[in-house]
């Protein structure tokens, strides 16, 4: 009796431990889908360790002259709530899984096939245990219990490849969790309270148990990925912010060298004029237009500095990204990069900016895009809306960006180009463009090769 009465404890225990777990882990900050949907598991964790008290109360005889608040109607009631909140976790989980897979509609008709095929074997296994004088509790746990199981068992494996970039460990555990949840289905939904494991001579809720502690210490472990990605954004922002900082003394610094030289270079390039008036050998010509040449360059390096380190003064106005898209799509129709770009899947958002100097952001990713692009690759490009933000991304299949050059991209006159090619002065200018907006830029490398370019601004949904 003793043993029975700590098998019940535990068994309460570990799920209320973990729904207060879930509910105390801080979620704000993270990116990860599932955050939005785990306090339902924490919800189930809660109302079910009650029901398993609830049970343990009414085992032990604790309940005399509570009859009314724990009658078995009662206790039904909350495991049916229980399995009901934890079925709405399993089915938005599996949805989550299948959208990262872009297979939704296929993931709807498993879902279905699945729901089918579980009620017809508990359809089954209620019919053989109808005889039983817990019969409505049997029921509850084949037609609820173990298809809201299965499915969240499921769904937690299937997430784990979505955190395993993060953390491998994290991923394992949420990946275990699942597989004790499927366990737990199976000893909850299948088999009546009261069944005997023959080789073990104790019932089947000893091995309920033991399954819902396995789920907390996973999930305990699982829930750390909130924590490292925290950390990580925490260390993104440190990086951001001091390559801010530096790029802002080195705007002021070249807004002053940018001042000082345009003069001279201004002066040189009308005395080269004046000069080819006045010189009629050919050879002399060709030599003052070669320096016309290089003092154009200087000029055209000494205005991108200006544009770097001016902080210009525009008013927002709100506009939604097809907009934006559609104004970029025109301005390079025209250009090599017109050719290349198309376009994937765009949800619409509504942002607050200056649409020009986004429009330079987008343009000036598309035209290093296609200068990395060889033959017909294709530059692709698509939007998404997530969380407050709005994530436009830009991707190519070219040669993409050494390892050890990606840390140094937004620093000013940094670039891979060859020399005459490039003034190195673009991404800083996209970078101080995006910050302006509130918002961020990303570049990577992608795994199948080629770049993938990634900026977020702070969005609301379109109308419509």
């Amino acid at each position: 009796m003793f043993i029975e009465y700590l098998i019940y404890l535990f068994y309460g225990l570990a799920f209320i431990i973990l729904g207060v777990a879930v509910f105390a882990k801080d979620k704000r900050f993270s990116k990860l889908k599932i955050a939005g949907i785990l306090w339902l598991l924490g919800l189930f964790g809660l109302i079910h360790g009650v029901h398993e008290w609830m049970d343990l109360y009414r085992l032990f005889g604790f309940h005399e002259g509570d009859d009314i608040i724990f009658n078995p109607a009662f206790r039904l009631a909350v495991m049916s709530a229980s399995f009901l909140v934890l079925l709405v976790y399993g089915i938005r989980l599996n949805l989550i899984v299948s959208s990262k897979l872009n297979k939704t509609s296929h993931a709807l008709k498993y879902i279905a096939a699945g729901s089918a095929a579980t009620l017809l074997v508990t359809s089954a296994v209620f019919y053989f245990n109808s005889d039983t004088e817990n019969s409505a509790a049997m029921f509850v746990r084949c037609f609820l219990g173990f298809p809201s199981a299965l499915l969240s068992g499921i769904g937690m494996i299937g997430y784990s490849r979505a955190v395993r970039h993060m953390s491998a460990e994290g991923a394992g555990s949420f990946a275990a969790s699942g597989a004790a949840m499927i366990a737990y289905a199976f000893f909850t939904g299948l088999f009546p309270s009261e069944t005997l494991i023959p080789a073990l001579n104790i019932k089947i809720v000893a091995v309920r148990g033991v399954c819902a502690i396995v789920i907390l210490h996973f999930m305990m472990k699982a829930l750390t990925v909130f924590d490292i990605e925290y950390m990580n954004m925490l260390e993104t922002r440190l990086q951001r912010l001091a390559q801010s900082e530096k790029l802002s003394s080195i705007g002021k610094l070249a807004a002053g060298i940018a001042h000082e030289i345009n003069n001279p270079l201004a002066n040189a390039s009308l005395g080269i004029e004046i000069i080819k008036d006045r010189v009629s050998d050919d050879m002399v010509r060709a030599k003052l237009e070669s320096v016309e040449k290089s003092i154009d360059r200087a000029s055209k390096i000494a205005g991108e500095l200006l544009l770097y380190a001016r902080e210009k003064e525009a008013e927002f106005i709100c506009f939604n990204v097809s907009e934006l898209l559609d104004s970029v799509k025109t301005l390079i129709s025209h250009s090599p990069a017109g050719r290349l770009v198309v376009y994937g899947n765009i949800e619409d958002a509504k942002i607050s900016g200056i649409i020009w100097k986004l429009e330079e952001v987008l343009i000036n990713l598309i035209m290093n895009s296609c200068e990395a692009t060889e033959g017909d690759g294709e530059i692709r490009i698509s939007s998404s809306f997530s969380n407050g933000f709005s994530y436009i991304t830009v991707e190519d299949r070219g040669t993409g960006i050494p390892q050890e050059y990606l840390s140094r991209i937004f620093d000013p006159f940094f670039t891979t180009k060859d020399v005459g090619k490039g003034t190195g002065m673009g991404l800083s200018i996209c970078y101080n463009i995006v910050k302006m907006h509130g918002g961020d830029i990303s570049i990577e490398n992608r795994i199948s090769g080629g770049v993938r370019a990634v900026v977020s601004i702070p969005a609301e949904r379109a109308d419509g």
